[in-house]
């Protein structure tokens, strides 16, 4: 089963690929790792002078506070190391460039924040909008916390709602208050012969106050950026790269064919597991998911170091432990389910840590070993 990361270990060591001198070449993310990516042209634009409502001035005053400022200062120092990814994904879409602050509004760029509403990550999707864009939400992984998986998924989406949309400013609203309840404002206002734009919906108060404050707040941010030295905030330049491309190579991806346990791998080599995290940000429990044909994972390695790395993957005979859901009867005790089961009570014990083994009661779940 293993034979095949063996042997392209072996021809990539022997290439030099792998060498000390010469550093692992980054396996490009391929391009959809969403579904359907491809590039479109860049029709859609924000100009600012046009769109300036009271609203935004509302939001540019509250923006100039000084506890807003220090909130807009630390969202782009947590952005700085994704902006020319982010900055590349909005060019290929063909989408304004005022869409890099988006994040700032939705999470304050926090990778893995989560709202009371269930929506989370950096993007803020909830499950129901993230599926359709290729993330993957599972019992190992959450792909709506991997930046760079959801910053595609969002970018794509906010496009398809533009050329629905036709508008900029609608899709933006869109993203946040749900396609289906903008265009029906839209077409509310057109049967009435209203222009249907982001700002009738705003003054005939037609949208919750929530997806009518979105907007604003983004146009406030961006008019605020372009003079941000006024404001004491550090500029940002557009410089639009490739995942992992330029001088310095952050890590290599490898697809993997078996579970491998980062924490173990990471002590294996003798490197912070924080390593590991911090480039596979979707995984919910330190462990990869299990090789299912059609959804491989790509696990992506620091390049500094990527052959030892590769090589302890390789290696690696760990099998993780599997369990199957278990509902306490009437009459069960932990003797009786593990006898049920074929297996031992210690190990049944062991499997639920966080429960009373000398007292369970009906309708509690537990963990099956079963491996």
């Amino acid at each position: 089963m293993y034979i095949v990361y063996r042997i392209l270990f072996v021809l990539l060591l022997s290439s030099g690929f792998l060498s000390a001198k010469n550093p692992p070449k980054p396996k490009p993310l391929h391009e959809p790792i969403s579904l359907g990516a491809i590039k479109r042209d860049p029709q859609y634009k924000i100009i600012l002078k046009q769109e300036i409502h009271h609203a935004v001035d509302k939001h540019f005053d509250r923006y100039q506070q000084e506890r807003m400022l220090r909130f807009l200062r630390e969202s782009l120092e947590r952005a700085e190391p994704y902006l020319p990814y982010i900055m590349e994904r909005i060019d290929y879409y063909g989408l304004p460039r005022e869409l890099i602050y988006l994040p700032v509004v939705e999470s304050g760029y926090r990778f893995s924040a989560v709202s009371r509403a269930g929506a989370t990550g950096m993007w803020q999707f909830m499950r129901t909008s993230a599926l359709p864009y290729g993330l993957i939400i599972d019992e190992w992984r959450d792909d709506r916390l991997d930046v760079y998986l959801s910053t595609d998924a969002a970018l794509r989406k906010i496009r398809d709602e533009m050329d629905l949309l036709g508008d900029p400013l609608l899709a933006i609203a869109a993203y946040n208050g749900g396609i289906t309840r903008v265009r029906r404002q839209q077409r509310y206002l057109m049967g009435k012969g209203i222009n249907p734009s982001f700002w009738s919906m705003y003054d005939e108060r037609l949208l919750p106050k929530e997806t009518s404050e979105y907007v604003p707040q983004l146009l406030a941010i961006s008019r605020l950026m372009e003079k941000p030295r006024r404001y004491g905030l550090k500029p940002i330049r557009w410089k639009p790269q490739g995942l992992n491309t330029g001088k310095k190579k952050a890590f290599v991806e490898i697809e993997l064919e078996k579970q491998i346990n980062l924490e173990l791998i990471a002590k294996e080599v003798g490197i912070d597991v924080a390593e590991l995290f911090v480039l596979n940000q979707s995984l919910k429990k330190g462990i990869t998911p299990p090789a299912i044909k059609g959804r491989s994972f790509v696990m992506r390695l620091p390049a500094a170091h990527a052959p030892s790395l590769a090589d302890a993957i390789v290696a690696s005979d760990w099998v993780p432990n599997v369990f199957i859901k278990y509902r306490v009867k009437k009459g069960d005790s932990f003797a009786r389910i593990a006898a049920k089961h074929a297996i031992s009570t210690e190990k049944l014990i062991a499997a639920n840590p966080h429960k009373n083994p000398r007292l369970i009661h009906p309708g509690e779940i537990l963990n099956i070993p079963i491996s």
